[in-house]
């Protein structure tokens, strides 16, 4: 979903198309990331929960099942 090239063309209904459509980004979410730090070399560990477009999202696509 947000992706021009890869996205899916055909869906379930008007009203998803056209929220879809107008989704103003990739649907792209990293829920956990760890990495070492470059310079103290300690391991960080980052986590973040899904924004709320992303969970707006979702809840619509549940609700189409």
């Amino acid at each position: 979903i947000g992706d021009q090239s890869y996205g899916i063309k055909s869906r379930c209904n008007k009203e998803i198309d056209d929220y879809i459509n107008k989704f103003p980004r990739q649907a792209l979410h990293a829920e956990a990331l760890e990495f070492t730090h470059p310079n103290t070399r300690d391991i960080l560990k980052i986590k973040a929960n899904l924004p709320e477009d992303l969970l707006e999202l979702e809840k619509m696509l549940d609700e189409q099942k």
